[in-house]
This record gives structure tokens, C-alpha cells and sequence, in this order.
């Protein structure tokens, strides 16, 4: 798919990470984070109804409880996440990896996504000019 679209991911991408991991997304204020607090068996993310950070945030198992920013994770070639560095230094400032002991989920990481903020509809009738219905 990224050969026929042109993407920017390089020939040798598909290497893949650590271990497998589940993103969530959604809107902010939607649950992921107490999701994940819930999966992982322990308060891993701040949860609350207004957004909380501006950040993916990827939550792996470890040993001991440490935080890494995001250039610190994208330049770890061992980790996966190394090709994330092609979409420019936005992205590498707004990641962050988060490693937690005594988590429920030693087999895979999670990774929170920023909550996205629905723009406001300027229609008076509640619907979209996407709906098709």
C-alpha cells in the first residue's frame, strides 16, 4: 500500500515493533485512557473531561516504571518506531513512550491517542455537510 500511494515509509519499514500494540483513538473526553487504565490493571494515563495531553502516548511492559520522550523512542532502533522520524519533528515532539511494571498486558503495548475535538456544525438541523443520507 505505501509503494502504490507513494508514502514516505522506506523499503525495510515493515520490520515492526517490539511486540504488538492496540491503538485507540477517539474523540477527547471518549474513555481511552480509562480504557486503558482499566486493560493494564493500574492508573498508567491521567483520565478527565477535558483533554488531558497533546501526545500519542505508547504504554509498554517492563521491569521498572520509565518515561521516554519522543526522539529518545523513535532514535531506539530495538523498539520499532524508528521510520516515525519521516514525518518530521512534529510528530517526534507530540510522542512519548511510557514503560510500566505490574501492568495485566505483558504480551502487547497500547497507544493512547490524542483526543480529537469535533468542529463545531454550522447548520441549524444537527447534520453535516459529509452526511450522504
Amino acid at each position: 500500500l505505501n509503494e502504490k500511494l507513494r508514502g514516505p515509509l522506506s523499503r525495510n519499514s515493515d520490520k515492526g515493533t517490539a511486540m504488538p500494540f492496540v491503538f485507540l483513538v477517539g474523540n477527547h473526553s471518549s474513555g481511552k485512557s480509562s480504557f486503558i487504565n482499566y486493560v493494564m490493571g493500574r492508573n498508567v494515563q491521567t483520565a478527565g473531561v477535558a483533554p488531558t495531553d497533546d501526545a500519542f502516548t505508547i504504554i509498554a511492559p517492563g521491569n521498572m516504571d520509565k518515561d521516554q520522550d519522543g526522539p529518545a523512542l523513535i532514535g531506539d532502533p530495538d523498539l520499532g518506531f524508528s521510520n516515525l522520524r519521516l514525518f518530521g519533528p512534529t510528530l517526534m515532539q507530540h510522542t512519548q513512550l511510557k514503560v510500566r511494571s505490574g501492568i495485566s498486558t505483558p504480551t502487547f503495548m497500547m497507544v493512547d491517542s490524542p483526543g480529537m475535538i469535533d468542529n463545531p456544525t454550522t447548520s441549524n438541523n444537527n447534520t453535516s455537510h459529509m452526511d450522504r443520507g
